[in-house]
């Protein structure tokens, strides 16, 4: 009897399904139209991709019945991903350069936290260390130029060895030991 005792506490406590349905898509089209019969085609470009769409292209539809009907003929060529709003929806003052769509259908507003009374900044020494004025660059140019390293970034030094000191032989035998000419000893 354990077998029905089971299904009887499945019916005694249902699933969980979340209360409100979200308010928005995101739909993205992840299959090409090419080779789709024409009511399909039909039907993406009513959704609101136009005639020929592009892969990945993403649109933002809202939770409707009408719109559900059609999203439910095409939706194996479709990825739809309900909208949430983790932090809250979006006021009427949110500046929507400060909001994005996360890849996950999260709207995410970046909300403003500075203060509103500006805190003084402690007051900058006039005599900084890491200010630089013309003595200074004249006296480290003319130290540059007497050491020698003008354009010591842009033209770095590159050795050149003579008695094999790389241990590269191939530089000053040449082509002497191709071809199985070399000895074994």
């Amino acid at each position: 009897m354990s077998w029905t005792a089971a299904l009887l506490e499945r019916k005694e406590n249902p699933p969980s399904y979340p209360k409100e349905p979200s308010k928005l898509h995101m739909v993205e089209l992840v299959q090409t139209t090419r080779g789709q019969p024409k009511w399909d085609k039909g039907y993406i470009k009513q959704l609101g991709f136009g005639e020929e769409p592009k892969l990945n292209t993403r649109i933002i539809l809202k939770n409707t019945e009408n719109t559900n009907t059609i999203l439910k003929k095409v939706k194996h060529l479709l990825r739809i991903t309900p909208i949430t709003f983790p932090y809250g929806p979006p006021d009427e003052n949110c500046d929507p350069d400060k909001c994005y769509l996360r890849d996950n259908g999260e709207f995410v507003v970046v909300r403003d936290i500075t203060p509103k009374e500006e805190i003084p900044l402690l007051a900058e020494r006039d005599d900084s260390v890491w200010t630089m004025d013309k003595e200074t660059l004249d006296k480290h140019t003319r130290k540059t130029v007497q050491n020698y390293r003008l354009n010591n970034e842009y033209f770095k030094e590159e050795p050149v060895y003579e008695m094999n000191q790389d241990g590269k032989e191939h530089r000053y035998f040449g082509n002497k030991r191709m071809y199985g000419q070399d000895t074994w000893y």
